[in-house]
């Protein structure tokens, strides 16, 4: 038989055992919790980069896809002009026209920005798109005569003149 004692002591040992178990179980879940609720986060995170990333692509290619388009319309009307309005991304630094090799050293580029653009126009691409750092995109939309220059967009966007002048189309600036 036991005692009062012996009972009341094997009592206390056993919810001495269930409160350890239930701290443990606690540190379980909190530690699981915190691992989930990171995970999700790390997803998440990726998710808002990825479209982040691939609005502004296909702000670039909306971009070369208008430019194109005006540049076909333009050129199939003959003494048409086109005063023209494009957005860009807002890390977009610099839109580069060129009409020909040889002036793309004069342009007032960073010889790492000038490397890249020639390594471009030898590929035949005579539009170029700048971030801070470096070429992020370059595009052909046929052969043009007039600017080779680069614009910096105000409030992301450029506007140039486009004109059919004797069947060669030309491109210019618009203060």
């Amino acid at each position: 038989m036991r005692t009062k004692r012996a009972v009341k002591y094997y009592k206390m040992k056993q919810n001495n055992m269930k409160q350890k178990k239930a701290i443990i179980n606690n540190v379980f879940v909190f530690l699981l919790s915190f691992i989930v609720i990171a995970f999700v986060g790390f997803l998440v995170t990726k998710f808002v980069l990825t479209f982040s990333n691939d609005v502004d692509n296909r702000i670039n290619i909306k971009f070369y896809d208008d430019l194109k388009s005006d540049y076909k319309s333009v050129y199939e009307s003959y003494g048409s002009e086109k005063v023209l309005e494009y957005k860009l991304n807002s890390n977009v630094e610099e839109v580069c026209f060129i009409s020909r090799a040889s002036c793309i050293a004069d342009l007032n580029l960073s010889a790492q920005k000038i490397d890249s653009m020639n390594i471009s126009y030898l590929g035949g691409e005579n539009i170029a798109i700048f971030d801070s750092n470096d070429i992020v995109s370059s595009d052909t939309i046929g052969s043009f005569s007039g600017m080779c220059e680069c614009l910096k967009p105000k409030k992301s966007r450029i506007k140039i003149i486009m004109e059919n002048n004797q069947n060669s189309v030309i491109i210019n600036k618009i203060e």
